[in-house]
């Protein structure tokens, strides 16, 4: 029950933040981060939405995010709560807010996303990637993957994983990463992309970067 109301909050999330997202574009504010990356106030607020809305419905979880809590200016008691549950939620949601920034802030491009994950964690205290959602605004694409049912949907409808157009690195490189990222939290699609000898990078490099960032 706890994990279908997170799942639930994490689709509301997800849709608010591809409305923002839209809403925002032509106002954003640009600044630079410390490791020389763009940020835009547009992260922030997408970031303070989603974190707002997560925790009102599961406050024992806990949340990784891509932008700093405070430059985004999450409320203090936010801050000290999701300390407080490191290492010890059931719940790890691993969310980043505007996925692609660089290419957001590029006017007319659509090589940009949004995307939250849900891992959990088992007896033994190891976190196991239970369901990932990302959005595609610019191309109305939602994808949803579920690691226990090894299964993807696309804007509700479940799909064909045979098709190698889910993956495809040689067409839209970029789309292709965020399908991969959403395959690879999930451990649905490992095996298919790795089996076709398709180019396994972004799984690879998410799975990664999960490893450092939420053990």
């Amino acid at each position: 029950e706890d994990f279908e109301k997170l799942q639930k909050e994490a689709r509301d999330v997800i849709q608010n933040i591809v409305e923002l997202l839209k809403r925002e574009r032509n106002n954003q504010v640009v600044a630079m981060k410390k490791d020389n990356t763009i940020v835009t106030s547009v992260d922030y607020n997408a970031q303070r939405l989603g974190i707002k809305q997560l925790t009102a419905i599961s406050p024992d979880c806990y949340i990784w995010a891509e932008e700093d809590w405070k430059d985004a200016n999450i409320p203090q008691s936010l801050i000290d709560q999701n300390r407080a549950n490191y290492g010890k939620a059931e719940f790890v949601v691993v969310f980043d807010p505007l996925d692609g920034t660089r290419y957001y802030n590029k006017p007319g491009s659509k090589d940009y996303a949004t995307a939250i994950a849900i891992l959990q964690r088992n007896k033994d205290g190891i976190l196991i990637p239970r369901w990932a959602i990302i959005a595609i605004p610019e191309e109305g694409l939602v994808y949803e993957a579920d690691a226990q049912a090894h299964k993807i949907l696309r804007n509700g409808k479940l799909l064909d994983i045979s098709l190698s157009g889910i993956v495809n690195t040689r067409q839209r490189p970029k789309v292709a990463a965020y399908n991969a990222l959403s395959a690879s939290l999930s451990n649905a699609l490992s095996s298919l992309v790795l089996a076709r000898g398709l180019d396994a990078t972004p799984i690879l490099g998410v799975t990664r970067i999960l490893a450092r960032r939420v053990a």
